[in-house]
């Protein structure tokens, strides 16, 4: 009875649980405290009591699990090559010990979406309409796109969107190039496509974001972050420059 049986995900997800569920349990169990109430998290990836001695908020917790994440992706960032027209889901592995202290336990860049039981429908298909929602792709016409690559097969695309006849001049109509000079064909040919609407700029914010939450950048966390970065590779580029007596020293193998 209690937490255990609540919602029936007993049954429902087998061995998985979903994040509403754990958070109700700690709270049942005394071990967390509402975002009311209790400590918070002390920077160091550990949520510890409050001054009051109650135990630290779901929040507080929360927040020590995102740090958690962000450093482990500004560890890496350098060597992930930016695709401004893509995107990824990552799969976070978390462990939460005695202390509330999580641990990374692995990052998997294709986490599983299979959906083997009524829990996996409900948290992944919720997930994968906010991916599609914040991703939110731009509609196109198949038809107008097939059009004009057919066009852009023929020559260079012009100010009319169409491919300059045989032997006539590349600056436009007229032996002298004068006349209708070509002007953005390309966007032109996107604006046909797309129906006049216009894909949202590079870092610009998504207008829904649904379960998800920003991390980054401009959040406080964030900065927390990069200073904590920041000074580390401060630290470790003065030890690589000088030795103990002030002397160059050579980075270790």
């Amino acid at each position: 009875g209690g937490v255990e049986d609540e919602d029936g995900e007993n049954a429902l997800g087998g061995t998985k649980r979903s994040l509403g569920w754990l958070w109700r349990k700690l709270q049942a169990s005394g071990i967390l405290s509402s975002n009311e109430a209790g400590g918070g998290g002390n920077g160091d990836g550990k949520s510890n009591g409050g001054s009051d001695g109650g135990p630290p908020t779901q929040a507080a917790l929360w927040q020590d699990i995102a740090e958690l994440v962000l450093k482990s992706l500004l560890c890496v960032e350098d060597e992930i090559t930016p695709q401004c027209n893509s995107f990824e889901v990552y799969g976070y592995d978390v462990l939460i010990d005695a202390d509330l202290r999580p641990w990374l336990i692995e990052v998997n860049a294709s986490p599983a979406m299979a959906r083997d039981t009524p829990l996996d429908c409900r948290v992944k298909e919720a997930m994968i309409r906010d991916t599609v929602a914040v991703v939110d792709p731009v509609k196109f016409d198949r038809d107008k796109l097939v059009n004009v690559l057919g066009r852009r097969r023929e020559g260079p695309l012009t100010s009319s969107g169409a491919a300059p006849a045989p032997g006539a001049p590349v600056g436009g109509a007229g032996a002298e190039g004068q006349g209708a000079t070509p002007m953005g064909p390309v966007d032109a040919a996107y604006e046909e496509i797309l129906n006049g609407h216009t894909p949202r700029a590079v870092g610009e914010l998504p207008n829904f974001v649904g379960n998800y939450e920003r991390l980054t950048p401009g959040t406080a966390v964030a900065q927390k972050c990069q200073k904590i970065k920041a000074a580390i590779c401060r630290t470790k580029g003065g030890a690589n420059r000088k030795g103990p007596g002030g002397g160059k020293a050579k980075a270790g193998k």
